[in-house]
Parts: structure tokens; C-alpha cells; sequence
């Protein structure tokens, strides 16, 4: 017999593994940057009211909710847009002094 990975997890309402594809545009001050990603998620919805909770696979670390699927689903995708465009900047930040002459040791 296989051991679970999570023997006792029993999900507050129905549980449904999601694969997902996302792309945007993303405005910064003075740059666009594209942001894309392929990923996992594990989508939770409550029966009793529908509100849902995507909790990132892959990428982990990551999760959103919302009254519905699609309200869930909407942020998540703000959430990671944001973590792309935050990880763009710091790279472009240390691109920036580096070639200034101020780079990081």
C-alpha cells in the first residue's frame, strides 16, 4: 500500500488540481514588461458559499481567494504579475548599477 503524502488532509469542500497558463503586459514607470508563466494549483471551494482558495503548486509559495472561481482566479493572477514584476525590477536594478560602476559585491 502507498503511503499519502498528506494522510489526514481532508479538504474543506471539494478539491480540484488545475493546470494554468498566463501572459501580460505589465506597465513600470518607464518599461512594459511581459510577463508570462505555466503552473499547478490546487482549487478549494467551500460548497456552502462557493467562495474558492487557489493555493499555488507550482509555483509554490503562492495563493488566492475569492467568492468565486473566477474572482479567485483573477487574483491569483494579479498576485503573480506581481511577483514577476517586482523580480523584473531588482534585476534590472542590479543591470542598472552594474553597469554604472556601483554593482553589488
Amino acid at each position: 500500500m502507498e503511503e499519502s503524502l498528506l494522510p489526514n488532509w481532508d479538504p474543506p469542500g471539494e478539491a480540484w488540481p488545475l493546470l494554468f497558463s498566463y501572459a501580460k503586459l505589465v506597465n513600470a514607470e518607464s518599461f512594459w514588461a511581459k510577463v508570462e508563466i505555466d503552473g499547478a494549483l490546487l482549487a478549494i471551494v467551500n460548497p456552502a458559499d462557493g467562495h474558492c482558495w487557489l493555493d499555488g503548486v507550482y509555483p509554490g509559495g503562492t495563493a488566492a481567494g475569492g467568492a468565486s472561481v473566477n474572482d479567485a482566479y483573477a487574483n491569483f493572477r494579479e498576485f503573480i504579475a506581481g511577483i514577476h514584476l517586482m523580480t523584473w525590477l531588482k534585476t534590472a536594478a542590479h543591470a542598472r548599477h552594474s553597469r554604472n560602476g556601483c554593482g553589488y559585491s
